[in-house]
């Protein structure tokens, strides 16, 4: 059952524990290099999830992954997203949006920012696509309009010395 209602749609966690194409995605070089390119390489893994969107009403609003950290936020990056696209990406299929060049304000969008969807950029990308992004990067997600399903994989990224999102210490092997 999907949830037309809300932004999230379904959303599904430690997919990491899901076996080898999530080891694989997590693995991937481009990946890495983007991520150890925002956060250093001695990064964590916060979290992998993944949401299943289908139509509905609702879209995700604007915000930062800077979450829990007090404004003014560090230029360098604290937490980075590596976003698969498992489903074509476009505005009507649901597709994260951005706000370009957001990251360098430091901060969460205001309300009257949030309103002004003329600044959202939407990602088009076929799937298989991925897509990211530095942690203050203002984005959110259009609501599906088109039939079907838009399905990613969020692998969530934090410097060390951040609390992860998942407790990954007692459940993975090396």
């Amino acid at each position: 059952h999907i949830d037309r209602k809300t932004a999230w749609g379904q959303h599904m966690f430690y997919m990491l524990l899901e076996g080898e194409p999530f080891e694989r995605a997590l693995l991937n070089e481009t990946s890495l290099a983007l991520i150890s390119y925002l956060l250093g390489e001695n990064c964590l893994l916060s979290s992998m999830t993944s949401i299943v969107k289908g139509p509905g009403e609702a879209p995700l609003g604007l915000h930062t992954d800077t979450a829990m950290v007090p404004v003014p936020f560090p230029a360098y990056s604290q937490v980075a997203n590596a976003t698969w696209a498992l489903s074509d990406y476009s505005r009507e299929n649901g597709a994260l949006c951005f706000w370009p060049g957001s990251h360098k304000l430091c901060r969460p969008p205001t309300k009257a920012e949030m309103a002004d969807t003329a600044r959202f950029i939407p990602i088009t990308a076929p799937a298989g696509s991925l897509i990211v992004w530095h942690g203050n990067t203002w984005h959110g997600a259009f609501a599906r309009t088109s039939p079907g399903l838009r399905v990613n994989l969020i692998a969530y990224y934090c410097r060390v010395y951040m609390q992860t999102q998942e407790w990954y210490r007692d459940k993975v092997t090396p």
